[in-house]
């Protein structure tokens, strides 16, 4: 949802769901569980900024009650960035919802406001 990709959270929420997943987990942060929430301000940086990521960031998600493996950790970026790179993908490519799914069959490419392109 950070890159406003309706398309492909849509998509995963499906899958999720198909895959007997927790319901609550989709109402929003609140109700996910304290460990995938450690995850936020790591997630928020390789939307805009992945090279702010430091060796602190890691080491933070390391420790404390909730504290995840290294490998854990790696893995966990590997989802982010791989799901920030195919968001801006999919934006790129004008993918957009389909009219029965809540959204158009295309985005506008331009912003010219000529409609009759």
């Amino acid at each position: 949802a950070r890159h406003q990709c309706l398309y492909l959270v849509r998509l995963h929420a499906h899958e999720f769901l198909a895959q007997n997943g927790d319901k609550q987990w989709l109402l929003g942060l609140d109700y996910a569980p304290p460990k995938l929430k450690s995850l936020v301000e790591v997630n928020n940086i390789p939307a805009h900024r992945p090279w702010l990521i430091t060796k602190q960031h890691i080491e933070n998600l390391c420790r404390g009650n909730d504290a995840w493996s290294l490998s854990e950790v790696m893995q966990a970026l590997l989802i982010i960035t791989h799901f920030h790179s195919l968001c801006s993908f999919i934006n790129g490519c004008g993918i957009a919802l389909e009219i029965d799914q809540g959204g158009a069959t295309n985005r506008p490419t331009s912003s010219s406001g000529d409609e009759s392109e």
